[in-house]
């Protein structure tokens, strides 16, 4: 599929028990993807947003697989840090459970964490900081909505969401 700012192609099969997600890879620009989630389109992001799935399998028990997701050039109407860097999300599934990592890949806010995501609750741990004292008042406000702020400087991530 080709649309303006969007480029995905992918192979999606349904098997026995399955569903299967293969050769997928999908490079969009974040100004192009807002207009399909209007939710996003209030925070006007910019960037690109790239997806590299070689074999996703999944069911109601669980998934198996390997899935990279890139947001190169990140930027938000909420911050006048443009952009405030890079960072790439990897889920591996094993089973009934799928492992989560956040990574920056640089810029000037650092973002890391680990999570899983299991048929019936997803939880994500890390933590949002400005990588050096030049950026963080004006990180600041970004930061703000990222999470509370620790003793150490950094912010919170803490996501618990049950399906």
């Amino acid at each position: 599929m080709t649309a303006q700012g969007i480029d995905a192609k992918a192979r999606l099969a349904r098997a026995f028990g399955a569903w299967e997600l293969a050769n997928a890879a999908v490079s969009a620009s974040l100004p192009a993807v807002s207009t399909l989630a209007p939710v996003a389109a209030r925070w006007r992001p910019e960037g690109r947003l790239l997806v590299d799935v070689a074999k996703w399998e999944w069911n109601g028990r669980g998934a198996r697989g390997d899935a990279t997701v890139e947001w190169r050039d990140a930027a938000l109407s909420l911050s006048d840090v443009k952009p405030f860097g890079s960072y790439r999300a990897v889920a591996t599934g094993d089973g009934a459970t799928t492992q989560l990592a956040v990574s920056t890949v640089g810029g000037p806010l650092q973002v890391s964490g680990k999570g899983n995501a299991g048929p019936a609750l997803i939880t994500f741990s890390g933590e949002a900081r400005a990588a050096d004292a030049s950026t963080a008042k004006a990180l600041e406000p970004l930061l703000d909505l990222i999470g509370p702020r620790r003793p150490d400087g950094a912010r919170s991530l803490e996501l618990r969401i049950g399906l």
